[in-house]
């Protein structure tokens, strides 16, 4: 049987611009997602209140009322 052949020597300059290259594509590619998705974020939240869009295009879901800004005052009701 033939002994296996040696490992190569490690090419560490080469190997650390590979990966310095991959981490910078990683980063381009993080920054296009990024903005993707605030774009969409920022879709998310318009709707015909505002927006210029019509109130038909707000779907079936209807926004939140907002509650009373009144605080209870501890009397019972009545006269």
């Amino acid at each position: 049987m033939a002994s296996p052949a040696p490992p190569a020597a490690p090419d560490i300059p080469a190997d650390v611009a590979f990966y310095q290259a991959i981490i910078a594509e990683l980063r381009a590619q993080n920054a296009v997602l990024l903005a993707r998705v605030a774009e969409l974020e920022r879709q998310l939240g318009l709707h015909s209140g505002n927006s210029g869009k019509p109130p038909s295009s707000d779907g079936l879901k209807k926004p939140p009322r907002t509650s009373s800004l009144r605080a209870a005052s501890g009397k019972p009701s009545g006269g």
